[in-house]
């Protein structure tokens, strides 16, 4: 019985390790893991739009029974699952797991963004924005907790080499989200904005090198003017469209 009562215990302690920080809301520690393209503080306040979009759509996906939850259920639940984990693992330091689930949830998310384009309808709804910014955030991220996989495994942050390489990771990440903006019907305007965001935030931080700063703000631009194209590129098609009728 002592032994049982023991090891209730350490479950317990070690359960309520796991998933105090979620209640409490203690934020990820990454502080000992900045990389040369990580933002400052103030960047990672997007998580509450990103977070009150993934309860809204939740929220709807109870309520309603459109083509956009039908499409996207497997792929999103799977996106916030991952990301829960990733939350966890961060909350608790176990930072060997971090760049394992945070590319499983930006993968997800990007099976759901994909999916979300093959719908007929070009509005954009509570699915689309929702996945949209979770997307153009943890693409993002995901290139930072790849480099803290590399810290753990004894590469030196701060070494020209992981520099170019972290920015270079970055830079392509961000144009691939500019392909992915020019090839959309829906959704691109929050991704433009969170990636925008996270490039923008990190370009401006002075703690970073210039030409680190320089290619993170080339690529916002980029990023930003891909999806400003596209909307004007949208709208042209619609008042062609509606002079044909």
């Amino acid at each position: 019985f002592l032994h049982v009562r023991h090891q209730l215990r350490r479950n317990y302690g070690e359960s309520r390790r796991l998933v105090l920080p979620l209640i409490t809301g203690e934020k990820e520690d990454f502080e000992q893991y900045r990389t040369a393209v990580t933002p400052p503080d103030y960047a990672f306040a997007i998580w509450a739009p990103i977070f009150a979009g993934i309860a809204t759509n939740v929220a709807d996906a109870w309520l309603s029974d459109n083509d956009d939850h039908r499409v996207t259920d497997v792929a999103l639940a799977c996106a916030y699952g991952f990301n829960a984990l990733w939350s966890i693992a961060a909350q608790t330091k176990r930072f060997t797991l971090t760049p394992v689930l945070l590319p499983a949830a930006t993968a997800s998310a990007g099976f759901a963004y994909r999916a979300l384009q093959r719908n007929d309808t070009p509005n954009d709804t509570v699915t689309t924005v929702s996945t949209g910014l979770l997307l153009g955030w943890t693409a993002l991220a995901s290139t930072i907790n790849t480099s803290v996989g590399t810290q753990l495994a004894g590469a030196d942050p701060t070494s020209r080499l992981s520099v170019t390489l972290t920015t270079g990771a970055a830079m392509s990440v961000a144009a691939g989200i500019a392909v992915a903006i020019g090839k959309s019907t829906r959704g691109y305007g929050a991704l433009a904005a969170a990636a925008t965001w996270g490039l923008a935030t990190a370009a401006f931080d002075t703690t970073n090198k210039p030409l680190v700063r320089a290619g993170l703000g080339a690529s916002a631009a980029g990023v930003a003017a891909a999806a400003v194209i596209r909307r004007r590129s949208a709208r042209s098609a619609a008042v062609v469209s509606a002079s044909t009728l």
